[in-house]
């Protein structure tokens, strides 16, 4: 049951980047209120320790700025990005399985290799240049946080991000 709540969440939070729909904006919201609520019925030691910790520090500055509750759910949407990221994440490995991108990397890793040494920094250079790319896919989530700022600045501020 909960796969299906998350993949939906995921789902429905690419089509409302989309749509610009401010009813699918709340439909993402009680979907990311469900799957907190099915993660803390899972999560166990640290992981809900710390969950809870950050629920309520979220809770309280969103009391503290004294944001109508009718948002509450519009809030869960910024970070919905990046855990679209772990949904995708699947079908990029088997784009480099598929594209024998493993194999290559394996090679280059190898080649020449006589001592261990020369074997970490290959590999921590081409751990170095993946996550490069994996960072390229924050790049929207960190563009969108930035031009939701910006808005209290003024224009030439705002030129920053454009």
């Amino acid at each position: 049951m909960h796969a299906y709540i998350y993949t939906a969440l995921i789902v429905s939070y690419i089509i409302s980047v989309f749509s610009n729909n401010i009813c699918l904006d709340y439909i993402v919201g009680a979907l990311s209120v469900a799957a907190v609520i099915i993660a803390a019925r899972h999560a166990k030691g640290l992981y809900f320790k710390t969950g809870i910790i950050f629920l309520l520090i979220g809770v309280s500055l969103f009391i503290y700025k004294d944001v109508a509750w009718g948002d509450f759910l519009l809030q869960f949407h910024s970070m919905l990005g990046l855990l679209s990221l772990f949904l995708v994440l699947p079908f990029i490995h088997a784009v480099i399985y598929t594209g024998h991108f493993d194999k290559t990397i394996r090679m280059l890793l190898s080649q020449k290799v006589h001592h261990w040494d020369l074997l970490y920094s290959r590999g921590s250079l081409s751990a170095f240049m993946l996550g490069n790319f994996i960072n390229l896919a924050c790049i929207p989530l960190l563009a969108k946080s930035l031009a939701d700022m910006l808005r209290s600045f003024p224009a030439s501020a705002q030129s920053f991000i454009g």
